[in-house]
């Protein structure tokens, strides 16, 4: 449980440091939508690690396959970002 815990932050980071979120106004202050991570799946037989997560609305999916560069750097070089529009 705490492994997935801190897999999922790592995920978060990662999509800060992309700057992959929607931003709107409310009485004055700025607040963030990033993605929803729905799903993290530890293998520790293949040495492997596997997230489920949809994109908010607005998001520009081209934006998130342009940001690979950081999730390279964070996750290592044998990523493989799979999906389309909102799932990946």
């Amino acid at each position: 449980m705490f492994a997935k815990m801190k897999a999922k932050k790592r995920l978060m980071d990662a999509f800060k440091f992309a700057d992959i979120r929607r931003s709107y106004s409310y009485d004055g202050k700025t607040r963030y939508v990033y993605p929803k991570i729905h799903d993290v799946e530890i293998n520790y037989e293949k040495q492997c690690l596997r997230y489920v997560f949809t994109l908010a609305d607005g998001i520009d999916p081209e934006h998130l396959k342009k940001s690979l560069w950081v999730f390279r750097q964070m996750f290592g070089e044998n990523i493989d970002l799979n999906g389309k529009l909102k799932r990946f």
